[in-house]
């Protein structure tokens, strides 16, 4: 029986001592757990944090594209009221070009046509070259007889030239002389 008791003592002991031993590892066990749930406690409010940061961020990039949508939406229409303007533009352009083009036209056409007028409208120093020797053949015999007239009665040389008969010639040469004449005061005329 001492044997038994012994061997129950033994037993108690190894008990007692097992029984330690898992308290003391059971509290650990508990220590951890008890750790580990603070630990998962703070993961899970900063998973949860994280996941609201997340579904911010979403909304606010959904909000972002949302406004850049509305924005590039507003640009288009920007641009397109403005390739409409440009068009419209262009277009009056270029028909004031055009206008502008007809109206140079025009213009070089009256430019033309007013040196034309004015080549015309110069007297041509031939012509009053001509006439005036015209005058002078055609006055100068009745302006020497005038003179002559004046002057004592001595015999002249001009009293001693013989006279001038009329001839055919004479007479068409008179005439020309006249229409010349006529037309060189057309000409002044019309420069005046």
């Amino acid at each position: 029986m001492l044997i038994t008791q012994e061997v129950q003592t033994i037993c108690l002991q190894k008990n007692v001592k097992n029984r330690n031993l898992l308290t003391s590892q059971l509290n650990r066990i508990k220590n951890l757990a008890v750790r580990n749930r603070q630990v998962c406690a703070d993961s899970i409010t900063k998973i949860n944090n994280t996941i609201n940061l997340i579904n911010e961020l979403q909304m606010a990039t959904l909000s972002a594209q949302s406004e850049e949508k509305d924005r590039l939406n507003v640009l288009m229409k920007e641009k397109a009221a403005f390739d409409a303007k440009l068009s419209t533009s262009t277009a009056m352009l270029h028909d004031v070009n055009k206008d502008l083009k007809r109206q140079l036209d025009r213009v070089k056409q009256l430019e033309s046509e007013y040196t034309e007028a004015q080549k015309e409208a110069t007297p041509r120093v031939g012509e009053i070259f001509f006439s005036a020797i015209v005058d002078i053949v055609k006055f100068a015999p009745q302006l020497l007889s005038n003179v002559m007239a004046h002057l004592p009665s001595a015999p002249s040389v001009v009293e001693r030239m013989p006279s001038p008969k009329p001839t055919a010639g004479n007479k068409q040469t008179n005439e020309q002389v006249d229409e010349l004449n006529v037309s060189f005061s057309l000409v002044l005329v019309m420069k005046n």
